[in-house]
């Protein structure tokens, strides 16, 4: 089978032996430069802001002994969260690929339906939550 031939049955035109590999479209590209710099706006204002602080003021705030406390919850939220979703994830993924679990296929789905939420969505729905039965419990 030639180049040419192969690279025509996987949808890639070629020319000779190198292939042509089309440009994506302008508002693609666009819309991805869109979405890359309202993530960094936040990050770019607060180096802004962090670099206007004189360094005695921002040792003065880094040092503090709450600093250090609310560091280690961070990181020990961290390792937890690390280990227990390896942990279930690995348990999930194993049952669900290795054994013959009922209703196996929507397990699949399930399990990774978490992906398809952002996390942001999520938090919003608990404040959400806690804020109606703030609302509930106070009309009483």
């Amino acid at each position: 089978m030639s180049p040419i031939a192969s690279a025509s049955q996987t949808g890639v035109e070629a020319v000779g032996v190198r292939a042509v590999v089309a440009r994506p479209p302008a508002a693609l590209v666009a819309a991805a430069l869109v979405g890359a710099t309202l993530v960094l706006l936040p990050i770019l204002y607060t180096i802004a802001e962090a670099v206007t602080v004189d360094f005695r003021d921002a040792a003065g705030l880094l040092f503090r002994p709450l600093v250090g406390r609310l560091l280690l919850n961070t990181v020990s939220l961290v390792i937890a969260a690390s280990l227990a979703t390896a942990v279930l994830g690995t348990a999930a993924a194993w049952l669900v690929e290795r054994t013959d679990l009922p209703g196996r296929n929507v397990w699949s789905v399930l399990i990774a339906a978490p992906l398809a939420i952002p996390p942001f969505i999520t938090s919003y729905a608990w404040v959400s939550t806690r804020s109606l039965r703030r609302r509930g419990s106070s009309l009483h």
